[in-house]
């Protein structure tokens, strides 16, 4: 009997919050993130020559798998495969790898943190994941998260920091834009920020029916919520309705798609508590929409 594929969502998500615990989460996606990091860099490097990322002997993805059950498995992980890893790289300063790799066009985008408080940053979603975003028949207004910036190497280099050698090859373009995210300080790093989205780059996911698409980039507190709220608001003196989004990416995974559930709220009537229960449950058996408007619903 096929699975569903939100039955599958719930599951994994279940597992991985099970196997967190009484960690909190904040914590916990660093320890996930350094296993990913690993995994994926030795599938994609480990032996090739002159490679972006070089791993040394001894500290794979199958070497950090065969400390399990060793008593001294947390100082081992860290002594045997994360820190000769940030030797070998040049990655100082770090008392865990925060880092993920996405090769694309033979450029290298390069997310990890520093404690001087920047961040070498892939932008971009994978096919599964969750994505949130707003639609308007109106154009949307795009909003910078305004604790970062957007960075070349050269650049980053300019402003005293120190970047990793792989990024000084010089068979890259140093003045490539948007290469290095930086960000003041780690808290900021959930501000609220809205881009234009382009229905073609999500294939079949993208629900809506309305004209325009923005991304809808975020971590839920109360006070961004107010501020999400007064976006809605202002946005709504031009436009009769806009939608907020949180979905499932990669929706061609199975048939028929996951259920759909939509809220009709007016914008008088919106609440801190109404963003909330949409963008910050613990769990995802189901896609959702806010549809708000500034005519009562029906």
């Amino acid at each position: 009997m096929a699975i569903k594929k939100s039955e599958l969502y719930s599951s994994l998500w279940s597992s991985c919050d099970e196997l967190r615990g009484g960690m909190d989460a904040s914590q916990y996606k660093d320890y996930v993130l350094v296993m990913l990091f690993i995994k994926y860099i030795s599938d994609k490097y480990d032996g090739m020559p002159y490679a972006p990322v070089a791993i040394p002997k001894g500290s794979t993805f199958k070497d950090m798998v065969a400390l399990k059950g060793t008593p001294s498995i947390g100082d081992d992980i860290n002594k045997k495969i994360i820190g000769p890893i940030a030797e070998k790289n040049q990655l100082s300063d770090m008392s865990l790898i925060d880092c993920l790799l996405n090769m694309s066009g033979g450029s290298i985008n390069m997310l990890y943190h520093v404690k001087k408080n920047f961040r070498i940053y892939k932008k971009g979603r994978g096919k599964m994941s969750v994505l949130t975003y707003i639609a308007s028949d109106y154009p949307l207004i795009e909003v910078e998260n305004p604790h970062i910036k957007m960075l070349s190497v050269n650049q980053a280099l300019e402003m005293g920091i120190e970047v990793t050698e792989s990024l000084l090859n010089p068979s890259l373009d140093r003045d490539k834009p948007n290469v290095i995210l930086w960000i003041d300080d780690e808290k900021n790093f959930g501000e609220i920020s809205i881009r234009k989205l382009y229905k073609e780059e999500i294939y079949d996911d993208i629900n809506t029916q309305k004209k325009h698409c923005a991304y809808l980039e975020w971590e839920y507190t109360e006070n961004r919520a107010k501020k999400l709220i007064q976006y809605i608001d202002e946005h709504l003196e031009n436009s009769n309705e806009i939608e907020l989004w949180n979905i499932w990416l990669g929706k061609w995974f199975e048939e028929p798609k996951p259920k759909l559930k939509t809220y009709h709220i007016h914008i008088s009537q919106l609440t801190c508590s109404d963003i909330e229960k949409v963008f910050k449950r613990k769990n995802f058996e189901f896609d959702e929409c806010i549809v708000v408007s500034r005519t009562k619903a029906t």
